[in-house]
């Protein structure tokens, strides 16, 4: 909580609707594990334009496997449709054994699913991979790799 005094005789204009520096939002996912996103600032250009411009993303979700971790330059949220649109390259890491980078990612947060529109390629227990994109259903935890996949 927090509270301020605003004096209107001493506010200028903003060139944005909203502009945040260091943008924190906690919460909690219906199984109660915590998540914290981050990013250095968030720019809303206009109440016209329903879409929060991001800057240097970070993503952490705990989970009973270890705390999850997705880092990027940049990114939207679009608040009408509840989606992040990353823009440019995306990095995971889940524990200490899972690492996976790629880029141009859609988080639909409704239905759960992320979808890169690039390459990814990582490491997993199990091996190293490689496919022409990536999709995750985060509800079912199901992880599609498509495109030429192929597993070391």
């Amino acid at each position: 909580e927090f509270s301020f005094l605003l004096a209107k005789d001493r506010v200028g204009d903003a060139d944005d609707r909203l502009r945040v520096e260091r943008a924190v939002y906690r919460g909690e996912d219906r199984k109660g594990q915590t998540f914290t996103i981050t990013a250095a600032n968030a720019v809303q250009r206009t109440s016209a334009t329903p879409v929060v411009e991001l800057n240097r993303i970070s993503a952490l979700l705990d989970t009973p496997e270890g705390p999850s971790r997705a880092v990027a330059e940049r990114g939207r949220y679009d608040l009408e449709r509840e989606r992040i649109y990353v823009d440019g390259p995306v990095k995971f890491a889940e524990g200490t054994e899972t690492r996976l980078q790629t880029r141009d990612v859609v988080v639909d947060l409704p239905t759960r699913t992320v979808a890169s529109g690039g390459a990814v390629d990582g490491q997993v227990p199990l091996g190293r991979f490689i496919a022409g994109r990536i999709s995750a259903d985060v509800r079912g935890r199901v992880v599609v790799l498509d495109k030429g996949a192929s597993l070391h």
